[in-house]
């Protein structure tokens, strides 16, 4: 750890350059303000010290918090309200470059208590909990979520790894056992595999989607042994990466086994920082003895209970960042303001840029590309010549001024009135493109798009004989009867037909 006593009360604005990358910037901006460092020299003394940070506004928070997790060792649990409040402070705080990082979601798709499993939640979710069960307290673990993933009980670490089966490649390993290790761990097996959860069997080739990973990987043996194992892209069903082991976990919410809260981590210093606690506590207590969806498992457990949630809660150092506080403690103040609402109001933008010079307030522009830096800095030239202009190419929520600081961070979304969008490290999207789990919904007469021949009709599937291998292709008509066999390692060339 650096020596953060060292550090000036000031910006480093000579490491910033136009067009530069904003992440050791937004890193290092609170490291010398007075309040950071009063708070860091006094979470140091107490245990299980409780500081509420008054004052912070926009994406202020998330860059406080990036200075505060690189002085300090430990998990940190990053917690809000709601699922958005908690992705866009995720983006934030990636964005000032801090590493072991992970975004921990409630099980269901992102609708108010959905009881509707997200395979992609899971994903990240077992990814989660391998980090913090591998966690040995150096260096710092960064888990930002929100109260309903909190209050979802996760398996303990001795379940966790009685349920990891490890495979490498030269293993002496028979695809009957294989078989026998996936049914029980509850794998579905299918004809193409598109989702976690799902193996299939072709031959030599085992295709298994693991909850351990956000792809597929593909295990090609050699009699009894474990010639080499690939991850593929599920759409284009290309190789992505060749690996030298995988591991099989099955989806820990329907494992028979102890389950706690992931707050619970003896021996390992845990730091909650929590933006409005009190609204946290509503939530946990909405949820608290509620069951938890496991579909066909049998294994029915509930939400965790919310006076012990917030127990453990209390038993940890606790930094607030809402309006009120939920524990007593020391309250230290900052000074900002949120970024002022322009909506292409580019005279008002001048106005505000010409004010903070007056002021002896410097403001940064953070655009999120180079194009998008060019276009802002010629509208504003094109208004006032000559106005100094500080970029940053880099994107946060939420615009803020540090009076402090005496600096402004004006985004360019704002300014631009554009939705700003999260993006979640691991989180897979579909495409435009037809995936293998639309592909085993198509009815015979569903029309396709291929996108070298055009709209056509789907046919159903048929095996076909390439280069002496019988493979898998999709069966497509188009006028007079023409037909088109569509390999189906070349689904990424095929779509939905979205016309009326």
């Amino acid at each position: 750890m650096e020596n953060w006593m060292d550090c000036d009360y000031l910006v480093n604005f000579a490491a910033m350059t136009s067009g530069g990358k904003a992440s050791e910037f937004l890193l290092t901006i609170y490291d010398g303000h007075p309040g950071t460092k009063e708070l860091l020299e006094d979470i140091q003394k107490e245990s299980q010290g409780k500081f509420h940070l008054k004052g912070l506004s926009g994406s202020s928070s998330a860059l406080v918090a990036s200075s505060v997790v690189r002085h300090l060792n430990g998990i940190f649990f990053f917690l809000f309200p709601e699922n958005e409040e908690a992705a866009y402070f995720y983006n934030d705080l990636a964005q000032t470059g801090i590493q072991n990082i992970y975004f921990f979601p409630s099980s269901f798709r992102a609708l108010k208590y959905s009881q509707e499993k997200d395979p992609a939640n899971t994903i990240l979710r077992t990814e989660v909990i391998r980090a913090v069960s591998s966690f040995q307290g150096a260096g710092s673990l960064c888990i930002v979520s929100y109260a309903e993933a909190i209050a979802e009980p996760v398996v303990s670490k001795d379940t966790l790894l009685s349920n990891t089966f490890r495979i490498e490649r030269g293993n002496k390993l028979s695809i009957s056992f294989l078989d026998e290790v996936l049914h029980s761990f509850h794998f579905e097996r299918v004809e193409f595999v598109y989702e976690p959860g799902q193996y299939a069997i072709r031959g030599s080739l085992v295709d298994i989607f693991s909850y351990a990973s956000d792809k597929p990987f593909r295990i090609d043996f050699f009699g009894e042994e474990v010639d080499s194992i690939r991850t593929f892209d599920v759409e284009t069903q290309l190789s992505v990466e060749q690996k030298e082991s995988v591991e099989l976990i099955p989806d820990l919410a329907v494992l028979q086994g102890n389950v706690s809260s992931i707050l619970r981590q003896p021996g390992i210093r845990a730091i909650i920082w929590a933006g409005d606690l009190p609204l946290i506590a509503e939530h946990f207590r909405t949820l608290s003895g509620k069951p938890v969806s496991s579909e066909g498992s049998g294994n029915f457990i509930t939400y965790s209970d919310a006076e012990t949630l917030l127990n453990e809660i209390k038993n940890l150092e606790v930094i607030e960042t809402g309006l009120q506080a939920f524990f007593p403690g020391k309250t230290i103040t900052y000074s900002t303001q949120p970024q002022p609402v322009f909506r292409k109001n580019f005279d008002l933008l001048v106005s505000h840029l010409e004010e903070n010079e007056l002021n002896g307030i410097t403001t940064v522009l953070l655009a999120e590309n180079p194009a998008q830096e060019g276009r802002l800095a010629e509208i504003i030239r094109n208004l006032k010549p000559g106005l100094h202009l500080t970029f940053e190419i880099g994107s946060l929520h939420e615009g803020f001024t540090d009076n402090d600081l005496r600096i402004s961070l004006f985004t360019d979304h704002q300014i631009f009135d554009r939705y700003h969008k999260y993006h979640i490290k691991g989180l897979f999207h579909k495409s435009e493109q037809i995936t293998l789990q639309e592909l085993m919904a198509l009815q015979p007469g569903d029309y396709v798009v291929h996108i070298d021949h055009g709209i056509g009709k789907f046919a159903g599937l048929q095996k076909i004989e390439v280069n002496g291998r019988m493979q898998e292709a999709l069966r497509l008509v188009y006028k007079d009867n023409d037909i088109l066999f569509v390999n189906i390692h070349s689904l990424h060339k095929i779509s939905k037909y979205k016309g009326k």
